[in-house]
């Protein structure tokens, strides 16, 4: 038996990934859309004594990127079937977990229509799970994220659990009784292991693409150039596409104006940008034609319309938008 307190919850749409990398204090995760057009994403948290659970559905396919919180263990979930997601390199489906230590990095490439549970244990709440289900998977300090491959049933019903105490929270109701399924569905989940779990194995592709990262994620602002990022990482132009079309779908060079994109319109959005000049020349962008060209040919609409909508001139494009449960 899981020790229970009060439940608390929130739940938001936004038409903002960087408003909805905010919903959730203590969360240490970045989104950057790699697809055009308006990203609506709903976030659902709700906090209950050892227990977070966070649900996260977007409309567009983005990176994920960020660090797990310290003192506890992070494990996702697909909230629907039939759909795929590239963890540090490594595809999972609906009958994975994906186990994260705290302090260990996030990296994830979703695709669009993705939605997806993140439920997170207190590290002495999850040791204690471990021990009394008898599965061989290494505790929270002992190793990087694994993928576990829990029974299907065992995963259909920690899913189910997921769902009810979703709806169970956002109808008011006590939510002990839909916690305490949780718990038990995820200790039969560990239960029915017969194995540690698999370590993602870095390619050497992947590994080309999480060291350019880090690299253009520190010089995201200068005048960066392919040629930089190949003699950093020390691989030919041709090896450093390829890296990228593989583990990102994108080159590095629609990649990177991508994450510059993402950071003006993040500017504006969230009220820094003084003008659409001075953000624009911070990231790098000197010709304002053609940025205007590819923002627009990006987000569907002018930054000058952005800027306008933040500063209240416009209504959103989003509002009174609902995700519906399926």
């Amino acid at each position: 038996m899981v020790s229970m307190s009060m439940m608390a919850v929130s739940h938001s749409c936004f038409d903002s990934l960087s408003r909805a990398a905010d919903a959730v204090p203590g969360l240490r995760i970045d989104f950057a859309q790699l697809e055009g057009g308006q990203c609506g994403i709903e976030v659902f948290s709700a906090l209950h004594g050892p227990f977070r659970l966070i649900q996260w559905r977007v409309e567009k396919r983005v990176h994920h990127l960020g660090v797990a919180p310290l003192g506890r263990v992070g494990l996702a979930v697909h909230a629907v079937q039939n759909l795929t997601l590239n963890s540090h390199g490594e595809l999972f489906d609906e009958n994975a977990i994906v186990l994260t230590p705290g302090g260990c990095a996030i990296d994830s490439v979703a695709p669009d229509e993705t939605n997806l549970f993140g439920l997170s244990v207190e590290e002495g709440a999850f040791a204690n799970m471990v021990k009394a289900s008898g599965c061989p998977v290494a505790l929270p300090n002992q190793g990087p994220i694994r993928l576990l491959s829990p029974s299907p049933e065992a995963m259909g019903r920690l899913r189910s659990a997921l769902w009810e105490l979703r709806e169970t929270a956002l109808n008011g109701r006590s939510g002990g009784p839909a916690w305490e399924a949780v718990a038990g569905s995820l200790a039969a989940c560990l239960a029915s292991l017969d194995g540690p779990g698999r370590m993602p194995e870095e390619s050497r592709r992947r590994r080309v693409v999480r060291r350019s990262l880090g690299y253009i994620g520190e010089n995201l602002a200068s005048p960066l150039k392919l040629s930089d990022i190949c003699r950093i990482v020390g691989v030919s132009e041709r090896t450093l596409i390829y890296a990228f079309k593989e583990h990102l779908g994108l080159t590095p060079k629609a990649y990177l104006n991508i994450c510059r994109l993402n950071m003006v319109r993040r500017e504006m959005e969230c009220g820094r940008a003084t003008s659409i000049t001075d953000a624009a020349t911070r990231w790098g962008f000197w010709h304002m034609g053609q940025f205007s060209a590819d923002y627009k040919r990006f987000y569907g609409e002018l930054p000058s319309r952005t800027l306008a909508r933040v500063r209240g001139r416009l209504p959103g494009p989003d509002q009174g938008r609902r995700f519906s449960t399926p």
